[in-house]
């Protein structure tokens, strides 16, 4: 009796003590603290000038909203050109320096001003808890980006991108009428539709679990690696050829300090998340666009969300989930988005 008398304190103070702790080498205590590259306010090329801008976004349950930073392209062959935009946003815990350029240079040869944007906690946007993403927070900010689009730069067609994580959101974005109604056209590339089953393994449902009781407690996240090779604990555990395309995208230099972590708290909702059950109220025009071989938007998923909606087309390129963002394989499917856009900006 006065031994289970004991047992109960002793077993609440383990929980609260080392649950929480991190149990792996690769996982993270806090901190993680933002290392600001300071942009230049514009750089110019023979094709468009690119102009550092920041527009605000708000954050429910707090007094202020945060600021979300990004950048507008602008091409020298419509300068003076207020008519038609693209917005885009990278993938899950990606950032707009890692290889979005390149998609934007192709769109502003073709006279399409882009504007690109980092959500709250990543890159150079605000936000104290870094690396972690919300997918309503991130949906936030994506309806933030297109006001100040509409508002505030003045443009009177938007076209939308997205890519894995935000080809999801860009969908999700679409099936609301009160933004919609302003979109001419939608390119969703590998969207994210729903977890795949078996995705998650039990290191990382643990380190969730874990993470959480230290957001109960108001302690710093617990970080574990975003992408790992096979068999290590990651979020996205790639290939190795998956795993060396991955960081073949990326910018020399990262905005904010961009590190290989994820607050572990994000999986929670990011489970929860299924873009694919907005698709029946989408009826903007929309381009999907799909890898042959990928392993973490499959195909065949693609595919059931082309049956539901009665506005999309389907382009199907060879290779692997990370692999079309490589040069010499993204330039003629960024041809075929701009052709889309083209077509439906005219309508």
């Amino acid at each position: 009796m006065n031994l289970f008398r004991f047992s109960l304190p002793l077993a609440f103070f383990a929980v609260i003590f080392f649950i929480p702790c991190p149990w792996e080498k690769n996982e993270q205590i806090g901190g993680f603290e933002p290392v600001f590259t300071n942009d230049s306010p514009e750089i110019s090329t023979e094709t468009y000038t690119r102009q550092t801008i920041s527009f605000p976004s708000p954050s429910h349950g707090a007094s202020s909203s945060f600021n979300c930073s990004g950048w507008l392209f602008l091409p020298k062959s419509h300068p003076d050109t207020r008519e038609r935009v693209i917005v885009m946003a990278h993938g899950l815990g990606a950032q707009i320096d890692f290889g979005l350029t390149r998609y934007a240079e192709v769109f502003v040869k073709r006279g399409f001003a882009v504007l690109m944007f980092d959500y709250r906690n990543w890159g150079e946007s605000d936000g104290a808890l870094r690396h972690v993403v919300d997918p309503s927070m991130q949906l936030e900010d994506w309806r933030a980006a297109l006001s100040f689009a509409r508002n505030d730069l003045h443009y009177d067609k938007i076209g939308i991108w997205g890519t894995s994580f935000s080809g999801g959101h860009v969908l999700t974005l679409s099936s609301e009428g009160n933004v919609s109604k302003h979109v001419s056209a939608v390119v969703s590339q590998m969207p994210f539709l729903k977890v795949k089953p078996g995705a998650s393994t039990a290191r990382v449902q643990w380190a969730v679990v874990r993470d959480l009781a230290r957001q109960a407690l108001h302690l710093k996240p617990l970080y574990i690696p975003l992408v790992s090779r096979e068999h290590q604990l990651g979020v996205m555990r790639l290939s190795a050829e998956d795993y060396a395309a991955y960081f073949r995208k990326h910018a020399p230099v990262l905005r904010g300090g961009w590190r290989n972590l994820i607050a572990a708290r994000s999986l929670f909702k990011i489970m929860r998340y299924r873009p694919i059950d907005t698709l029946g109220a989408v009826k903007t025009p929309v381009l999907l666009v799909s890898a042959t071989d990928d392993a973490l938007c499959p195909l065949a998923t693609i595919h059931e969300a082309q049956v539901v909606m009665d506005t999309a087309q389907l382009l199907t390129q060879k290779g692997s989930h990370f692999t079309l963002y490589l040069q010499g394989v993204f330039e003629p499917i960024a041809e075929q988005m701009a052709d889309f856009f083209e077509a439906h900006f005219a309508e």
